[in-house]
């Protein structure tokens, strides 16, 4: 059994309605309550809104005391990337769930994800 210190988990969102994607102020909100139920302390919230002449979308993250969630959303695709990474042991696919949940979205809007144990100390690696 790997022992290690933190999960990543990466996913891509796919077929996002509008509102997902105009306004990044929705994802902080949607991060804070998530992070709510984790026990882990809220450092900073950050976010920046992309306007011609570059690609419509946004950036936007948190900044937690051993961790981070971020989105990078593609307003034209209607896709975004979101990447959860989170130093304890906890389900990181029911929290990306949990979040899908808060935004009112759903599984079907995951189009691909992976996860990644970080920090390994059993010399064993990840899975691919």
């Amino acid at each position: 059994m790997n022992k290690y210190k933190g999960i990543h988990l990466i996913a891509d969102l796919v077929e996002l309605p509008d509102f997902a994607l105009k306004d990044p102020e929705v994802w902080i909100e949607g991060f804070t309550k998530v992070i709510k139920n984790l026990d882990i302390r809220l450092i900073k919230k950050e976010s920046y809104v992309f306007s011609p002449p570059y690609e419509l979308g946004f950036t936007a993250f948190i900044l937690l005391d051993s961790s981070h969630f971020s989105i990078h959303a593609y307003a034209r695709e209607k896709i975004a990337a979101i990447d959860i990474f989170i130093c304890k042991k906890v389900d990181i696919t029911s929290v990306l769930i949990k979040l899908l949940n808060a935004m009112n979205l759903s599984e079907s809007n995951i189009g691909a994800s992976q996860l990644v144990k970080r920090f390994i100390t059993n010399g064993e690696k990840n899975e691919q």
